[in-house]
This record gives structure tokens, sequence and C-alpha cells, in this order.
């Protein structure tokens, strides 16, 4: 066993020419690998097939031509096969040194803001002094300076390392300096001081910003058209906390640990195999899912009522409208929004410290969820065309914005652009009575969505206050000291029935953040 072991050791070192594993993702020029939804496994391979493994991995160790070694949720070493048609077990208990040595190589060091290129077999390259973070993929070393009061994003190919060469520098951030970064195959998520993460993608030259969470972050990669970002578990391992979507979406094919995946029929192919699954069916065993009902799902509703979230009635049946609360209850604890309520989620509802619904939550561009939705529907309502109600803060909802405050005569802050941020105040007008008189024209030849509904999934709440199916503010301040009882387990009634969908509710997927 141990020189088998050796043996796997010396071959992942001899393949191994990519970043070392400064987080859950690994590159090589065997392919990439990092831990996406519900901590599964996914490989895009060299064609570009994206795969998955349907099972909760803590961490990833090392990689070659044909295995990827990983660690299990509970600290087992596996060895897993890049063709899908196997996974195996290395070590029940691997020692230090083991996972050490499986480790990929690194490519670079940065000491003191000096960053030096280490590729195996060859000397050490200085890059660049004064830098501040720095991350690899298999071909390309990003490093980020201060230059002019301005944070740079620069690249160095491997193939150049005489000096730091820009490759179409981008702005990192104006005032908030990286802390850490990690580089996927084309994009870079970039960790603030201040906790935002920014990405970087190569192929379109962009840079997008995403807010920080209310729960504790300690890594972000950017991957298969989603922002996913970690915690550290108390044993060491990463914990997804949540994913956001980016503007590109790729296609997977399952990753299944007997069957092999499919064959490649050119050199660029679309994957063929079936689509990767939405995590509709989380493991545990007390999750509460759309149109479930039971004593379980009138608690619930009870809770959320008395927290001031608008659940409507609590029939005991989860559906439109105890849906709409639950995602915004998620919202407020800084969870992925979805069609159903986990264990977890349920035992920080009924503890002292769940948040009160505030309608008025600060939006900006990027924002992403049901929050943003509600804020189109009213927009839309009163004649400013957000785009398509689609939970996204993007181009055209940051128009409508734009309109809607020049409509109310809003002052910006100094280099705030119009229509970036929609504050609470603009939020508490734009729900409550005190709606511009005459708004801004819409051109006649842009349809107006004056009545466009939430998608199928997820329908706009139907017994809400004006303005039509938007939340509206009474002028009342959020209750601060919620009547719920401290502390007060999650219920624990019997399993919950399950019902057929309503035929009206078709199957789409169920996440906001898919």
């Amino acid at each position: 066993m141990k020189k088998a072991l050796l043996f796997l050791v010396l071959a992942a070192l001899l393949a191994l020419t990519a970043a070392a594993a400064a987080g859950p993702v690994l590159t090589s020029e065997n392919g990439t690998v990092w831990l996406g939804a519900d901590n599964h496994l996914f490989f895009r391979d060299p064609a570009g097939v994206v795969k998955e493994l349907p099972s909760a991995i803590g961490d990833l160790i090392g990689m070659d031509a044909e295995n990827i070694y990983c660690l299990s949720m509970n600290g087992r070493l596996y060895a897993v096969r890049t063709d899908g048609s196997a996974t195996v077990q290395v070590s029940a208990a691997p020692t230090q040194e083991e996972l050490d040595a499986l480790r990929a190589a690194p490519v670079f060091k940065l000491t003191d803001g000096k960053l030096v290129l280490t590729l195996p077999g060859s000397a050490e390259q200085p890059v660049a002094e004064g830098a501040l973070a720095a991350c690899a993929n298999a071909k390309t070393l990003y490093y980020v300076v201060s230059e002019g009061g301005r944070y740079l994003l620069k690249a160095v190919p491997f193939a150049d390392t005489a000096a730091a060469q820009a490759l179409t520098p981008a702005t990192v951030a104006a005032a908030a300096e990286p802390s850490a970064m990690w580089a996927g195959e084309h994009s870079v998520a970039i960790m603030t001081a201040d906790s935002r993460v920014l990405v970087y993608r190569e192929p379109d030259r962009t840079l997008n910003t995403f807010s920080a969470l209310s729960v504790p972050v300690d890594a972000a990669v950017a991957e298969d058209g989603k922002l996913f970002r970690y915690a550290r578990t108390e044993a060491g391992l990463w914990q997804v906390q949540q994913a956001d979507p980016l503007d590109v979406f790729v296609t997977a094919a399952p990753l299944m640990p007997v069957t092999p995946a499919p064959a490649i029929v050119t050199a660029t192919p679309a994957p063929t195999a079936t689509p990767r699954p939405t995590p509709t069916d989380p493991p545990q065993d007390n999750t509460v899912r759309k149109w479930d009902r039971g004593n379980r799902v009138k608690r619930i509703q009870q809770r959320l009522a008395d927290l001031g979230y608008p659940v409507g009635r609590a029939d005991g049946t989860y559906g439109d409208q105890t849906d709409i609360a639950v995602r915004l209850f998620q919202s407020s604890i800084g969870v992925g929004e979805h069609t159903y309520i986990t264990e977890r989620v349920q035992n920080r509802l009924f503890s002292s410290n769940a948040p009160v619904y505030d309608p008025y939550v600060t939006l900006s561009r990027g924002s992403r969820g049901i929050r943003v939705r509600l804020m189109q529907q009213a927009l839309a309502a009163l004649g400013y065309d957000p785009g398509n109600i689609d939970g996204v803060y993007g181009t055209r909802t940051v128009a409508a914005v734009a309109a809607y405050q020049q409509a109310l005569h809003m002052v910006l802050p100094e280099g705030e652009l119009p229509g970036e941020i929609a504050t609470s105040w603009l939020l508490m007008n734009l729900y409550g009575i005190l709606n511009p008189i005459t708004p801004i024209p819409v051109p006649t030849d842009v349809p107006v969505p004056t009545d466009e509904p939430l998608p199928t999934d997820e329908p706009a709440p139907t017994d809400a206050p004006a303005p039509t199916d938007v939340p509206a503010p009474t002028g009342e301040p959020v209750p601060t000291d919620p009547p719920a009882p401290t502390d007060e387990p999650a219920p624990t009634d019997a399993p919950v029935e399950r019902i057929t969908p309503k035929p009206a509710d078709p199957a789409t997927p169920t996440d906001l953040n898919p």
C-alpha cells in the first residue's frame, strides 16, 4: 500500500505545474476542479466538459492526469478518476505528510510584497515588488499592486517570466485593499479587506463587485458561471456558504463515481449528458419544501409572521406567499434563496437573534434575489422599465432606478453614479404613498411591464398591499423586539406531508441563485 501511495505521490508531483491549493479550486493542464453547489466536486476537463461528483467534499488536495485527490467532509482521502470510472478511498485517516506530498506544487511565492515565480525545474524569477496578493491558474500568474491611489490587477503568462507584463490591467477597487485571491480557469476572485468579492473575467475583461455577506467568508471562487463563497469548518475543511450567479452559465454533465463519462465528439464539444440537477433535495432530514403542509409548516409560518415577514395566513401549507416570506428571511440571514427551508435555517428562525423583517434594505448594482424582484415589480408598476423581472440588479434596472431618482429629485453623494444604489429612503418612497406625482415618461417603443408576474416558481404575493403585488410599508417602524420565544428549538412535529404542486405551478429551477 505504501509503495502504491508513493507512486501516486510521484505521479502527482510530476504532473502538477499549476497553482497551490490555496483555496477550494485547483487548475492544471489536466483541467480545473472546484467545490460547487452542496459541496459537490466539479471537474472541467481540457475539452471543456464539466462533470459532477454528487458527494460532499471538504477540501481539494491535488490532481494529475488520472485522479483528483480530495478529502471528504469526514476527513477521508479519496482518489476520484477524472474519467468518472471509479472513486477509491486512499486513506481513512491520512497524515499531514501524505496530504502535503499530494498537494499541487506552488508556482509563485509572495513574501513581504516580493513576488517571484517558482516553476518546477526552473530558477526563481522575480515578478514584482509591492504585490498585495497573488494567485495563479495553469497558465497565468495574477497579482494586485497599488499605483497612483488605485489597486491594479496584473497578469504574467508563464511563458514570459523576464518581467511583469501588464495584460489588460483592471482597476480592482477604489478604496478597498485586496486581502486574498483565487484563480479559476478564466477568472479571478479577489476578496477585499471589507469582505467584498471582486470577480475579474479574462475572456470579456469585466470586473464585477459582489457585496459582503452577513456571515463569515474565508475564500471565494468564480467558476461554472457562479461565484462560490466558503467558510472554514472547525476541522479546517471548506463549506460553501453561498453561490451567486454570474452572467454566463455553463451546462454540466454528471460525473458519477462508477459510470464512465460520455465520449468527446469534437475538440470543443457541448456537454450532452443530463444537466446538473439543481439542489432541490438537501440532505437535512427536517427540511421543509414548497407545497409541504402540516403543523411544522404552520409553526414556521407563525414564527415568520411574528418577525414581520409577509407570510400571509398561517394555514399550514407551504404555498406561494410562504415561499416569498421564506426567501426574504433567507436573504436577511445571508444564505441562498430556495424553495425549501433547511433544518439549519429553521434553527436560526426560532433563535433569539432571528432578524425581523426590514423591507427597506439598501440594494445596489449586482444585487440579486427576491428583494430585487420586488423592487423591479414596483418600478414597472409605476412606469419605469427595469427590463426582465428576474431579480438581477443589472443595466436596465439601473436605468429605471436612475429615472426614479430623477423624479424624486434625489441629490446623490459625490462620486455615486445615478441608479447604482437604491437606498432605504428611495425604497420607502417606492413602496409607500410618497411616489412622484409625474413619473418620467417611458419611450413609446419600449414596452413597459406594468403587470409582469414573477417566474412561475415564485408567483408574486397575492395578499400584499399596494403597489400591485409589492409589499408596501405602512409608515410604522420595523419591530426591533419580536414577540417570538427566545432560543426556541425548531419544530419537532411528525414529518410534513408531501403533496403534489398545483398544475399552475410547473416544475422550474427552484433557486434564485442557481
